[in-house]
């Protein structure tokens, strides 16, 4: 089960590549790079390193100490996802897939 392990969320805010891309882009795109959690206290220091390797950076979020996905800066408005309902939709779906009879 998910009980105990969905404790922290996140707050993000997509509206630099949202204005890139559009929100589709932004949310599913593949295009190059990469999501790295840096606790803040090193942020600057890997900012840094990023400009010196001519590596864009672009913060998007924050965690939350909620068990929420916020997402903000989308063209369609803000959505808000709790994560057990995330969980349940990942976790679900193959196991429904495979258990349909074909028709």
């Amino acid at each position: 089960g998910t009980e105990g392990r969905l404790r922290n969320g996140a707050n993000l805010d997509l509206s630099d590549l949202v204005a890139e891309g559009g929100d589709f882009a932004a949310c599913f795109g593949e295009s190059g790079g990469f999501l790295i959690e840096i606790a803040d206290d090193h942020r600057e220091e890997f900012e840094e390193a990023a400009r010196e390797h001519g590596v864009r950076c672009l913060r998007v979020g924050s965690v939350a100490q909620t068990p929420t996905l916020t997402v903000a800066g989308l063209e369609q408005g803000p959505a808000t996802v709790q994560l057990e309902d995330l969980a349940h939709a990942r976790e679900g779906t193959m196991p429904l897939m495979l258990s349909r009879e074909e028709a």
